[in-house]
């Protein structure tokens, strides 16, 4: 929300609301025929004593996300006058991704790009990952692009990819458990480290993040700008809140999730509010460059640049 109006500020590229015409700047005023206002109020918190700006932000997401069974529609009012949209039709992309490969990546003049497709997750990403990395090691410059890293993966996965890029060992994230605190009394808190392997890239290395950057993407990213190692460069991402523990009941098989550590960026600050140092503004005029990707666009320009970081 801002000003008292529900304001797109990011679209997944790729998908349904992308394809239908959403764009950033653009105000939602209604979905499925209902004022977003009255549509918004079956999702918000009963238990709150006060408002709070940040529950009914989620509460709006959580509105547009939908119930992944019934198909949305979404009325939108932008510079052109309003519209309708129904990013389900003719079918919901939310469990059909457009994207089979594990990462793609691309030549740019004398700068590669590597994308992960939501992948941090699949085993097989490191060997691929290693294929292609090494394949552009004669590139000047690399662009490595999370922002379509929404879902699950493991610190085993971001190490790895992390390692290609340090001569020698260095803390990436900050980790804490609270539980313990709760109940002994005594804070418990670590630093988890990150070790070179293989041959490592050394040239200047920009990671792009945005609102799709979740989970193990965020850590990568956080864990490259607190190692040093690369130039942030985009929007505010996930900021989901710590790590997840998994179980599983022994008896039904059923799987559970839990909330179990805080998570830091290395100098303290907590991941979830951590911002890029170049910051992105997806509502602003694409900046000059190569390619429609205001995000590859930005990365290029500052690889082209005397203030490269290596």
């Amino acid at each position: 929300w801002i000003g008292g109006q529900a304001q797109v500020l990011a679209v997944r590229p790729g998908y349904g609301a992308e394809r239908t015409g959403v764009r950033p700047g653009q105000h939602l005023t209604a979905v499925n025929g209902e004022p977003v206002a009255e549509a918004l109020k079956p999702w918000l918190p009963r238990c709150l004593r006060q408002p709070d700006p940040a529950a009914r932000n989620f509460a709006l997401n959580e509105l547009l996300a939908g119930d992944h069974r019934t198909p949305r529609q979404l009325t939108l009012a932008g510079p052109n006058g309003a519209r309708t949209v129904q990013p389900d039709v003719p079918v919901s992309q939310l469990e059909n991704s457009p994207r089979a490969e594990l990462l793609g990546s691309a030549r740019y003049g004398q700068v590669g790009y590597i994308k992960l497709n939501n992948s941090l997750g699949n085993n097989k990403l490191l060997a691929v990952f290693d294929s292609v990395l090494n394949a552009l090691g004669d590139t000047q410059g690399l662009v490595l692009d999370l922002r379509e890293t929404p879902s699950e993966g493991n610190t085993t996965a971001a190490r790895a990819i992390m390692g290609r890029f340090i001569g020698q060992e260095g803390a990436y994230q900050k980790h804490e458990l609270p539980g313990e605190e709760r109940q002994t009394g005594i804070r418990r808190r670590w630093l988890e480290l990150v070790s070179p392997r293989g041959i490592p890239y050394t040239r200047p290395l920009v990671v792009l993040v945005g609102r799709w950057t979740g989970s193990m993407g965020e850590g990568l990213a956080i864990g490259f700008d607190g190692l040093g190692r690369a130039t942030v460069v985009g929007t505010a991402m996930a900021r989901l809140h710590g790590a997840i523990y998994s179980y599983r009941l022994p008896h039904s098989g059923i799987g559970f999730v839990i909330p179990a550590e805080r998570l830091y960026h290395v100098g303290g600050q907590p991941r979830e509010q951590y911002l890029p140092p170049v910051l992105l503004d997806p509502a602003a005029p694409l900046p000059a460059g190569p390619t429609t990707d205001a995000g590859i666009n930005m990365a290029l320009g500052l690889l082209a640049g005397p203030a490269r970081k290596k």
